[in-house]
C-alpha cells in the first residue's frame, strides 16, 4: 500500500510539473462576417472583449486557441468556423482537433472536418488524413445516405505542386510550431489570402514560413 501511495504522487507531482511549464498568450481579435481577425498579438488590453486564449507548451508550440468573449469561449452560428482548436504533436505530425458550440465540428452543413492529422518530413507537409463525422441526431438516414455520396468521412491526401497546403487556423497562433509555419514543400505564400493576408498575421505568417526554409 505505502509503494502504491508513493508512486500515486509521483505520478501527481510529474503532472504538475507538466501543466506549470504550459504558458497562456493573449491576443486581440475582431469577429468578421465570416471569420475571426487577429488585430493585436499579446495584449494586455482587456477593454476588448474579444480575446484569443492560446496555450503554448514547454517547447513553445501551440497547445489550444480558444475564441472567448468576456472570457467565454464564443458560441458560434457559422458552421465552418471552430471556437477551439487543440493540437497534439507527435512525431512527425500534427494531430488538429476542431470544436464548436462545446462539441467536436459536423460536417453536415459544411464539411468541415473534426480531426485532421497532418504528416511531416523535414517540417514539410507531405500527406493529409482528414476525418469527418455527421450530425445523426438532426438530419434522417436517408438525408445522411445521400451526404455521404459526396462527402467523405475520412481522405488521404498527398502534397503536390499544386496545391497550397498549411496547418488550418495556425494563422490565429502566435507561437505555431516554435515559430514555424509548416507549409507543403512548394508553398506559395498568397498576401491577398482573406483569412490571414492583412497584419499581424501575415508577417508572422511569412517569418515562420523563412524559419522552416532555415
Amino acid at each position: 500500500m505505502k509503494n502504491f501511495t508513493s508512486y500515486f504522487l509521483l505520478i501527481i507531482i510529474l503532472l504538475s510539473c507538466n501543466k506549470t511549464t504550459e504558458k497562456i498568450l493573449i491576443h486581440e481579435f475582431s469577429p468578421t462576417a465570416s471569420s475571426w481577425n487577429v488585430e493585436k498579438w499579446n495584449s494586455d488590453n482587456d477593454k476588448n472583449p474579444y480575446q484569443i486564449r492560446e496555450t503554448v507548451d514547454s517547447e513553445n508550440k501551440v497547445l489550444k486557441l480558444e475564441f472567448t468573449k468576456n472570457g467565454k469561449v464564443l458560441e458560434n452560428r457559422l458552421c465552418y468556423l471552430p471556437t477551439i482548436v487543440e493540437y497534439e504533436y507527435q512525431t512527425d505530425r500534427i494531430i488538429e482537433r476542431l470544436y464548436s458550440n462545446g462539441q467536436p465540428m459536423e460536417a453536415t452543413e459544411c464539411e468541415m472536418p473534426f480531426k485532421t492529422i497532418y504528416h511531416l518530413k523535414d517540417n514539410y507537409i507531405t500527406k493529409v488524413e482528414t476525418f469527418r463525422k455527421f450530425d445523426t441526431i438532426n438530419f434522417s438516414k436517408n438525408e445522411l445516405k445521400e451526404l455521404r455520396k459526396y462527402v467523405s468521412e475520412y481522405e488521404l491526401t498527398i502534397c503536390n505542386d499544386s496545391t497550397n497546403t498549411e496547418v488550418d487556423f495556425y494563422y490565429h497562433s502566435f507561437a505555431k510550431m516554435n515559430g514555424i509555419y509548416p507549409t507543403n514543400k512548394n508553398y506559395k505564400y498568397d498576401p491577398n489570402n482573406y483569412y490571414y493576408g492583412d497584419e499581424p498575421e501575415a508577417e508572422s505568417i511569412v517569418n515562420g514560413i523563412k524559419k522552416l526554409k532555415n
